[in-house]
């Protein structure tokens, strides 16, 4: 399985990646998902239920392997009936985050931010991330902002209703069991060093994180006087 080295304990179970130890955007190993039924599960964790109460930020480097007709999820607790949240690219190159305020996947219930079309780019390493601050969804594409959405039929997400429904938040694919090739918006690519934050970071955190600058605390993690 996959480790969760933020000490949280959300380990993930691997179905058909594939790991190559000198992948990834620094070499230094990557799954790799081949767009039929690969995935990494990280199953239906508490800390998921409750992890865009306050404003959440999802973060990956991806390279996308193949266009198809349907999308391809990097990280997600949705399925088929029931959208929490989503940062997928769509088959047309165009990244998405969804949020949802209480699953249900449609209209008002969701705050949706989509880049145009192409930005993200075949066979090419990107970092992307995906920011809800409560009031706005707003994606960032190698730490610059490529879209933003207002939030204006919700201002915070229902967590009785994340926490009521029980979905699994995987990687490379949507919940559920798919019932044609592609119907779960199969990854066909390669991600690596995937985040999920309880908090919405800042344009400047993600341009660090871009930069693979982990060791810089930016402006905006501190305090005056410190």
């Amino acid at each position: 399985g996959t480790w969760d080295y933020s000490g949280l304990g959300n380990h993930g179970n691997v179905t058909g990646a594939i790991w190559n130890s000198t992948g990834g955007y620094d070499r230094k190993g990557a799954y790799m998902f081949d767009g039929i039924n690969d995935s990494i599960n990280i199953s239906n964790q508490h800390y998921f239920e409750s992890v865009c109460n306050n404003g959440c930020t999802f973060g990956a480097w991806i390279t996308w392997g193949n266009r198809s007709s349907s999308g391809h999820t990097i990280v997600s607790r949705d399925n088929e009936s029931q959208r929490f949240f989503q940062l997928i690219v769509l088959s047309s190159g165009d990244l998405q985050l969804n949020i949802g305020k209480n699953g249900t996947p449609t209209g008002s219930n969701l705050c949706t931010a989509t880049s145009t079309p192409s930005t993200i780019q075949l066979n090419t390493w990107q970092y992307v991330a995906g920011r809800y601050n409560l009031t706005h969804t707003t994606l960032f594409i190698n730490g610059t902002e490529v879209a933003s959405t207002s939030c204006t039929n919700f201002n915070e997400v229902n967590y009785t209703a994340w926490q009521a429904v029980k979905v699994n938040t995987h990687i490379g694919r949507e919940d559920g069991t798919a019932g044609a090739v592609g119907s779960l918006a199969n990854f066909n690519g390669t991600i690596d060093e995937v985040m999920i934050w309880n908090r919405s970071l800042s344009a400047e955190q993600i341009w660090a994180l871009s930069q693979n600058q982990t060791n810089v605390i930016v402006a905006q993690e501190t305090v005056h006087g410190e």
